[in-house]
Order: structure tokens, then sequence, then C-alpha cells
């Protein structure tokens, strides 16, 4: 509905009467939104690359985000008609943007209710319910363009109004999606919480068991998960995962152990504050990469509790010992929960390096 009163605005800003402008809503709104508009969508798709996969839900609220803004960017037309065509252009660019980045989340989201392999019924009625909603959407708006006509604080308190129920709608619908592959924000919280418990356990020298680690299970992570803002680590501690290698970094490990090791830990220390960086190799399996992830979690951990005059080589090689002896039972702990320990997104596989 808010996309035919931007139309309509839009037409009324280049001289077409209310008249004629609501017929031509459709047909216009696919030529406005073509030309530049793919160009920046296909240039921000090869950018985002396989974060679609990674974070849908948040590429998800922020393309439904777009396409209001794009609405509102083309009703300002109607009071800056001399600038048209910029205006136009940028509308028809965050329209275009918005329609690939949903359709590139879309798979993902739909792989999360496909709880029975029913993948192509559930696309089946997503299209029927979304080509219900557009033609409602459609013949509302054009029912209450007259109405409005070229009124434009009208017509930018009714696209307001609309686009935030829509945002609304939006925030609900994203927030019971539950995505069982692990990214930086998830395992972060599943990793983080397993580096906890054990490094209590090992201050009370309980040795590692079955059945002693409580991981956080899907719906668990999903109540915590963020998407509309950045996540923020509890940590103060933060953790750079394939970053460019620096001479502030100072690695934790030997040339000969970091040639045999599939994953590489540093530490940066700058204006008093402490940063982990992990680096894998190109050979990182993901059995690999969930272990360095577990180790680097750890040293994180450690760097919290004990006194500020441990060495980091003592810490690393503590943070190792821990890893090595508990990562069976977290990785199973991990598995009973329901995470998918296969496909991860933990890391940027085109910054990974490899140690001659």
């Amino acid at each position: 509905m808010s996309r035919v009163l931007a139309t309509q605005a839009m037409l009324l800003a280049v001289g077409v009467s209310t008249h004629h402008s609501i017929p031509m809503a459709a047909v216009t709104a696919w030529v406005l939104k073509d030309g530049i508009g793919h160009l920046v969508a296909i240039a921000f798709g090869t950018l985002i690359n396989q974060r679609f996969d990674s974070d849908p839900k948040r590429f998800r609220f922020q393309a439904a985000t777009l396409g209001k803004l794009a609405d509102s960017v083309s009703i300002l037309t109607l009071h800056w008609p001399q600038y048209f065509l910029p205006l136009s252009v940028l509308g028809g660019a965050f329209s275009r943007l918005s329609t690939n980045m949903g359709a590139s989340c879309r798979a993902k989201v739909y792989e999360t209710f496909a709880l029975t392999g029913n993948l192509g019924d559930i696309m089946r009625c997503s299209t029927a319910q979304s080509t219900a909603a557009q033609l409602l959407g459609t013949a509302l708006g054009a029912a209450v363009g007259p109405f409005l006509g070229s009124n434009l604080t009208m017509l930018m308190s009714c696209s307001i109004l609309l686009s935030l129920a829509c945002m609304s709608c939006c925030y609900r619908a994203t927030c019971v999606i539950q995505l069982s592959s692990l990214n930086r924000q998830r395992g972060e919280l599943i990793f983080q919480d397993a580096a906890q418990q054990i490094c209590r356990f090992d201050e009370k020298g309980i040795q590692p068991l079955d059945d002693l680690l409580r991981m956080p299970n899907v719906r668990e992570v999903q109540e915590q998960e963020v998407f509309v803002s950045s996540f923020r680590s509890k940590l103060a501690f933060g953790l750079e995962v394939n970053p460019p290698m620096a001479s502030s970094h100072c690695l934790l490990m030997s040339i000969q152990e970091a040639q045999d090791c599939a994953f590489l830990l540093a530490v940066r220390r700058q204006r008093g504050k402490a940063a982990i960086a992990l680096w894998y190799q190109s050979k990182a399996t993901p059995n690999d990469v969930l272990q360095g992830f577990l180790q680097a979690s750890l040293m994180r951990q450690l760097l919290v509790q004990v006194p500020g005059n441990w060495p980091d080589g003592e810490l690393c090689a503590r943070a190792k010992r821990l890893s090595q002896s508990w990562w069976p039972y977290v990785r199973e702990a991990i598995v009973c929960q329901g995470w998918n320990v296969d496909v991860l997104f933990l890391d940027m596989k085109d910054n990974r390096i490899e140690v001659l």
C-alpha cells in the first residue's frame, strides 16, 4: 500500500495528474526500480556474499527497513520535483536492494520451517500469502490515493504509519526464527557459556565427564540473539577472527606448532585493552574450526579470571590443555542440543591463511 502511495507521489512530482497516476502506478514502479537499482543490488550482494546465510534474520529486517525507506524517499519527490531524477533513482536503488536482500535471506529462513522436509510446500504457502498481501495492499492504496491527492503531509504521515506497522510485524516475525547454524554471535553465546563451565570445573579439580556440561539449545540462543543492533560480547576481551596480521599481535605458539595446527592464536594489547586474534588455516575442517573457537573462548575467559601478571603463553597453554581434554564432551553436548556442526559461518573462508 505504501509503495502505491509512493509511486503516486512521484508521478505527481513530474506533472501527471492524480486521475492518471493510480492506473499507472504498477507499471511505473517496475520502471523506476530498474537501472541503477539493479547495479547497486548486484554490488551489495557481491560484497555481503555468504553473510546472507550466516545472519539471515538481520538482513531480513534490514531489507524491510530499506523497502520502507525507499517509499519515503519516493514521496519526497513531491516536495522537491526539481530533484526528481536523483530522488527516484535513490528510491529505486533502495527498493531493488530491499527486494534482493529479502530474496537472498528467504531460502535460509524457509529452511528453518521445513521440519519434515516440506520446503516446497512452505515456499508455495509463502508465495500465496505474499501475492494476496500485495493485491490487498495495491487495492487499498488505489482506494486511499485519490483522497490523499498531492497533500505531502498526508502522504508522508500515512506512509510512516504503514511503515511502522510493517516494521513491527517484521520484527515479531523475525524473532520467532530459530537458526541451528553457528555464526559469530551464536558461536559466542554457546562457547562462552561452555568456557565458563569448564574453567569453573577446572578450578574445583573436576575432570571431564559425560553430562557435566549444560549447553544452551537453539531456542535459548534464539531468545538472546539480537538482529536489529550489533552484537556485543559480555566479555571485556574481544575476539578477532582472521584479522589482518599486524606487528601488535603477539603469537602464542611457535612456528613449528603453527605449521602443524589448523589454527593460530595471538593476543594484542593496546591502551590497556587486550583482544584475542584467531586465524584458521585453509586446511581447517569444521571440527578444527569449532575446536579453535573453543580454545579462543577459553583464553578470553582465563584473561578475565586470572590475575593480570600471568604470562600470556601460560594462559594459552592452559587454554589448549582444557580445550583438548574437554572438546569431545563439548562437541557431543552441542550436537545433542540440535546445533549443526558441519556447516559453519564462524569465519570468512577467503581470509584464511597458510603457514609455510
